[in-house]
């Protein structure tokens, strides 16, 4: 998806992209690395995988409340959540009717089996 970008004209900007393919290409060069990438990607916006706020310190807090990265972190905090209600009913489906291999892909995509409502 598109995101406009604003920044100076008499200052320099540097934008990072990380594309659905190149994330995916990322994380199957290196998968015992996904959680961690993930992990190190949502902490720059202050949360945790499943959506909620880190605990931060003051100090922390101060410089991540600073910041355009702020319009999108309640986005990231929504898909997070949304994610994770979809994951768990996706799981549960699988679980039901007994679809190994819809499981096998859900875990191999990073879904915990240890996953809780």
């Amino acid at each position: 998806n598109p995101h406009p970008l604003i920044a100076s004209l008499d200052g320099e900007c540097t934008t990072l992209i990380l594309t659905k393919e190149d994330s995916d290409a990322l994380f199957q060069a290196f998968p015992a690395e996904r959680e961690r990438i993930r992990e190190n990607i949502l902490a720059t916006y202050g949360l945790l995988p499943n959506g909620e706020d880190m605990a931060l310190s003051e100090e922390k807090k101060a410089s991540l409340d600073q910041g355009e990265w702020l319009e999108m972190r309640e986005p990231v905090r929504h898909a997070l959540k949304s994610q994770r209600l979809h994951t768990l009913a996706d799981f549960e489906q699988a679980v039901e009717a007994g679809d190994i291999d819809k499981l096998l892909q859900l875990i191999s995509k990073g879904v915990s089996p240890n996953l809780k409502n």
